[in-house]
């Protein structure tokens, strides 16, 4: 298939693939395990939540008024997100690498701009670019 797994300087993996030359953070299929299949396909998404105002979590149904079954991927919690609910996209390799500058982040979006604080905070990383 191409695929291999390479680290940054920093020592996070990401995936190229040496025969299309694609290269992505997000681990493709072919290298997963079949947990890894299992717990990490489908759409991920941002949910709201009431403590952390953003969680990130995986999509399990959506239904036809617009609303969504999701997994809170920190409790695996099944939570229904209302259709009024912004919809931003997650790429779940989002969640391993914190940017200093939050300008870099993948998808620039409320949840993982708070998530990107949340987290470099906990590492006691508490300054960032904007």
């Amino acid at each position: 298939q191409g695929w291999e797994e390479r680290l940054t300087m920093d020592g996070v993996p990401y995936y190229h693939n040496s025969i299309t030359e694609e290269v992505t953070w997000d681990k493709p299929d072919a290298l997963k395990s079949n947990d890894e299949l299992c717990n990490d396909s489908g759409r991920w998404r941002w949910i709201p939540d009431e403590e952390y105002a953003w969680v990130a979590g995986r999509e399990l149904e959506r239904f036809d008024d617009g609303s969504a079954e999701c997994e809170v991927d920190s409790t695996g919690e099944i939570v229904v997100v209302p259709a009024s609910s912004p919809d931003w996209p997650l790429l779940k390799s989002s969640l391993m690498h914190l940017e200093e500058d939050l300008v870099l982040v993948d998808n620039m979006n409320e949840g993982l701009i708070i998530h990107n604080l949340r987290e470099r905070f906990k590492q006691n990383k508490i300054y960032t670019n904007i």
